[in-house]
């Protein structure tokens, strides 16, 4: 019955997750467009450079042939609320489709060739949609004629610097992680009394804390992996397929962060909760060795909500003010 509950309500929590994986997804995709196979990003001003303008397109063409980088410039959609996004090839080489889907409610994004560079300024984000091998040579280049650049990779890193630098984000990753330290925690609770008395029987101390540890991860373990599957199908036929990958990536380190600091406070709890002989001796309840853990928690909690309170009242602040203005 316990298991269950456990079950219940860790893929409740896990519903949240999954939620911030099509938000982290959806920003994802506008930044490194996933149906390009973008390897890496670079804003590139050419302000300060020695470069002339018509020259500039040119020599990154010819680069991003000769390199076989697949170089792709970023620019606006003009059409309709320009909020979209066209991709320009920099160079010749390379084979793209017409279009490409976007993540979300974006519309499909077109694929120009370098012809349409002909009235274009030359600063902006590029985007390597090829081979990685010589993109220090191109960052050499770019240095070298005084170009200021800023890189960004896909790499699994950035993804993790994301979910935690990201405070929306973050807190979401902070409140389902609280949410799961107390489930831990009734998990010790509903065991307590067993463990107790497993100890009195002369149970080693190290089979009591795996087969309790280990029961409670694979109920974890199996609500996530049911929800990982009904999630991957809703964003494979509602957004498409070729965005499961990077969406399942994202959720599946999500939650291998939540599980791995859930068992971290619940070791934490299971150790300082555990039954001593005087406890024994004297017959007192199994529980209570828990109520110190249970205050720290309870603690921990409302400083997490005070801690929200005041960004709360700001934005309120900002979005009352906002219509204010728009009022008068």
């Amino acid at each position: 019955m316990h298991k269950k509950i456990v079950i219940a309500v860790s893929a409740v929590q896990f519903l949240l997750l999954a939620l911030v994986a099509v938000v982290v997804s959806d920003i994802h995709d506008r930044f490194f467009p996933e149906q390009l196979g973008v390897k890496a990003k670079v804003t590139l001003d050419f302000s300060q450079s020695d470069l002339r303008q018509e020259d500039v397109f040119r020599q990154l063409g010819a680069m991003s042939d000769q390199w076989e980088l697949g170089l792709m410039k970023v620019a606006p959609d003009l059409r309709g609320d320009q909020s979209g996004q066209i991709f320009v090839q920099v160079g010749q080489k390379g084979a793209f489709p017409k279009r490409i889907e976007r993540f979300g409610h974006e519309p499909d994004a077109e694929i120009r060739d370098r012809r349409a560079l002909a009235h274009s300024f030359a600063n902006g984000d590029y985007l390597v949609t090829g081979k990685t091998d010589h993109i220090d040579e191109l960052k050499h280049w770019l240095t070298s004629h005084r170009v200021d650049q800023k890189w960004s990779e896909e790499t699994l890193l950035t993804i993790l610097q994301f979910l935690i630098m990201q405070s929306d984000f973050g807190v979401a990753l902070l409140a389902v992680s609280m949410l799961m330290v107390s489930l831990a925690l009734y998990w010790l609770a509903v065991r307590a009394k067993g463990r107790a008395l497993r100890v009195l029987a002369g149970v080693p101390t190290w089979r009591i804390q795996c087969e309790d540890f280990s029961h409670f991860l694979l109920a974890m373990v199996l609500a996530a992996a049911i929800l990982d599957v009904l999630a991957a199908l809703y964003v494979g036929f509602v957004y498409g397929w070729g965005f499961v990958p990077y969406y399942s990536k994202v959720l599946l380190l999500a939650e291998a962060m939540v599980i791995f600091s859930t068992l971290v406070c619940a070791l934490i709890f299971s150790v300082v909760s555990w039954p001593n002989p005087e406890m024994l001796a004297m017959r007192e309840p199994a529980v209570k060795r828990l109520a110190k853990s249970s205050a720290a928690l309870k603690l921990a909690v409302f400083a997490f909500v005070l801690s929200t309170v005041s960004p709360a009242v700001s934005a309120y602040t900002n979005a009352r003010k906002t219509a204010q203005e728009q009022v008068m």
